[in-house]
This record gives structure tokens, sequence and C-alpha cells, in this order.
């Protein structure tokens, strides 16, 4: 009795454990190749994407010409601040989750970069 106790905790412990580990994708895909620093602008600039997030569902953003970005979820969270480019990475310093900066990466027309809340590689596609 007493071994099959310490056996039901073990797997009781064992999937917890599981369940714990991370549910999102932390690496960039294998086809997705980095986006140099003087071709970020032209990625960005101007236009509107759909980012896709295991954690957060999908967000719109948006990057201005005039050099601000705006993100809207469907839940009502918003977001907005200026965007720069500073070497081979996009940052932006959002009024809510302040000044990050990311890595772009891209597969096509897919683009990908790394949530700094989480380490989560999302996808951004044009709309």
């Amino acid at each position: 009795m007493k071994n099959a106790a310490m056996v039901l905790a073990a797997t009781v412990f064992s999937m917890g454990s599981a369940f714990a580990q991370n549910t999102f994708p932390t690496e960039y895909p294998a086809e997705a190749k980095p986006v140099a620093g003087s071709e970020i602008s032209n990625r960005l600039t101007g236009k509107v994407f759909t980012v896709k997030s295991a954690t957060s569902g999908d967000w719109r953003m948006e990057f201005d010409k005039r050099g601000y970005a705006f993100v809207d979820t469907d839940s009502g969270y918003r977001d907005n601040g200026p965007w720069r480019i500073e070497g081979e990475k996009w940052c932006a310093n959002m009024g809510k989750t302040g000044d990050n900066c990311a890595e772009l990466y891209a597969a096509g027309e897919t683009l990908y970069y790394k949530r700094a809340k989480n380490g989560e590689v999302v996808s951004m596609t044009m709309r």
C-alpha cells in the first residue's frame, strides 16, 4: 500500500511538471531567417499585422509612418508608443509595457519576433 501511494504521488508530480512546461514556441521556425536592420523599416513601416500568440490570442499591430506602433486586442487591451530600429532589432517604447527590443525573423511573408514578456515567439502576418 505504501509503495502504491509513492507511485501515485510520483505520477501526479510528473504530470504537474509536464503541465508547468512552456506550451508556446520559444525558438524561431527553422525556415525563418533574421531580417537585417537595414531591411526592418521596409518590412514594418506603414503596415498593419495580425499577431498570433499561443498565450494571448490574436491582436492587431500597426507601425505607422510617423514612427508610432499601436496594439489592439480582442479583449480590449490597447497600447501605443514610438518605435525605432537599433542595430539589428526593432524596438518600441509602449506606454504600458515599456521599452523593449526584439530581432525580427522572416519566412516568406510571415514575420516573427520573441516577446520580452515571456520569451514566446509570435508570428505576424500582414492584414
